[in-house]
């Protein structure tokens, strides 16, 4: 197991965690998505040897979900990091886009867009929380 898997995956629970008790129910809609397209990734994946030589038709469609879901809180919820987690989705389903464009992607820089969105999202997801925390804390008076 990679450092790189043990910190994304100990960073989304503890983001999911943190939305499930402190977060208002874009967050907590955004968390279970995060959650189910992690680990349904985990189980469309092809071996590491292939990963990513051709467009990963798995991954691109749990993507595709995820950007769904994402549009559809962003319109609803009433919080702007929504639309910038839905912006950075909008570039890891363009990734799969280009790769079939261009079969003849270099293989790393197409993981490499496909995967580098998925941290800044989580940390989107822990500044949302943490935004909603306060501001319950303000109406609250505390």
């Amino acid at each position: 197991m990679s450092i790189y898997f043990l910190l994304f995956w100990s960073s989304l629970l503890a983001a999911s965690l943190a939305a499930f008790r402190w977060g208002g129910p874009p967050e907590k809609a955004v968390a279970c998505m995060y959650l189910l397209a992690a680990a349904a990734t985990l189980v469309v994946e092809p071996a590491l040897g292939v990963r990513y030589r051709q467009v990963e038709l798995g991954v691109f469609l749990i993507d595709a979900c995820l950007l769904a879901g994402l549009v559809f809180v962003s319109i609803r919820a009433d919080r702007w990091w929504p639309l910038c987690a839905t912006a950075l989705q909008i570039l890891a389903v363009l990734s799969h886009v280009g790769k079939a464009v261009n079969p003849g992607l270099w293989r790393y820089g197409y993981q490499l867009m496909a995967v580098w969105t998925a941290w800044p999202t989580v940390g989107l997801l822990a500044f949302g929380v943490l935004r909603n925390r306060r501001r319950e804390r303000m109406r609250a008076g505390t």
